[in-house]
């Protein structure tokens, strides 16, 4: 190992050492609060407080964990995981961007699939990179079967006025609102607003030139677009506002793509990720990304310890490890 890099690695691991000693934190509770940097109890205890070079043979690796540890305990921004390449999010700004050339009333975009496909993630990311003209809203089940909740919800969302007992002043407040500040709103999980929601948005695209990215399961999808009650046909209007073709590619969960991209994007097996996706899918399909997320970090740990190299087994069998605590 070149003397500079041991020279930093000792620097950095002062620095979080003193930085324990200032919580007056022991190295459990040290450990459970950095396990994103340190690894393992075992990992700082052996290997990287005592400087065990022995065993510190992957010093590239560990100099990337510290330096961000450091740059986080000195006042740094903690930087979210979070990879713009995976179809989900390149689909997710396609629609954004056509939305944004649009010149109809056609001004509502879908992004559809069930829990862990990564939809929340990439229209969060949206709203980052376009902080002036995107808006994002998390709709939730406390806004279910309530205008006046769905509309202080969008309000606040917006940074606009609402009133706590009047739907109707609400309501006619964000109308002006989008009149007057033209604004992508990301609507994420919008099933939750029921057909209230979906009639508002309508309305909204009719008086105002907004625009929205709509987020929702693949049931409740269907559920409008087969919904025959006078107040499905009046939601159903919106449809007739929406850019066409509605993808479903998500509908079942995540493809073989989708995990391809992910194992590329998170670990150094770029070689290996077709093939270890294709064994993964019938896993992580119907669980989502965060079961993949838990399995390569526990493959990581794993690996640390030992000092080995990340491998396609060791993420696999924990998968499976990890699946069989989920299901």
């Amino acid at each position: 190992m070149k003397t500079d890099v041991k020279e930093e690695i000792t620097r950095l691991v002062k620095r979080v050492e003193k930085h324990q000693d200032d919580l007056g934190l022991n190295d459990s509770q040290f450990v459970a609060r950095y396990k994103g940097h340190l690894s393992s109890y075992d990992t700082w205890t052996r290997t990287l407080r005592p400087l065990d070079w022995s065993r510190l043979k992957r010093a590239d690796k560990w100099l990337a964990r510290l330096r961000s540890l450091v740059s986080e305990i000195d006042g740094g921004a903690v930087v979210e995981k979070f990879y713009p390449e995976l179809p989900i999010v390149q689909y997710a700004l396609a629609l954004y961007q056509r939305l944004q050339g649009t010149t109809s009333d056609r001004r509502a975009a879908w992004l559809i699939g069930p829990t862990g496909i990564g939809k929340t993630a990439a229209c969060r990311y949206i709203a980052r990179q376009n902080p002036k003209d995107a808006t994002y809203i998390k709709v939730d089940s406390t806004m279910r079967d309530s205008g006046l909740n769905i509309c202080i919800g969008i309000a606040k969302a917006l940074g606009c006025t609402y009133y706590s007992h009047s739907l109707g002043k609400t309501f006619r407040a964000i109308t002006e609102h989008l009149k007057a500040h033209h604004q992508t709103i990301i609507v994420d999980e919008a099933h939750e607003g029921g057909v209230s929601l979906l009639k508002m948005i309508k309305t909204w695209i009719d008086e105002t030139p907004a625009r929205f990215l709509i987020t929702t399961w693949p049931s409740a999808w269907a559920k409008l677009i087969t919904g025959n009650t006078e107040s499905y046909s009046e939601a159903q209007q919106l449809l007739g506002r929406s850019i066409k073709p509605v993808l479903r590619a998500w509908s079942h969960g995540l493809r073989i793509d989708d995990i391809t991209a992910y194992l590329r994007a998170d670990t150094p097996l770029a070689d290996d990720a077709p093939a270890l996706a294709t064994r993964l899918h019938g896993t992580v399909r119907t669980l989502g990304y965060r079961a993949l997320v838990d399995a390569i970090e526990a493959a990581r740990d794993e690996a640390d310890q030992s000092d080995s190299e990340l491998t396609s087994k060791l993420i696999y069998d924990l998968t499976q490890e990890v699946a069989d605590v989920s299901l």
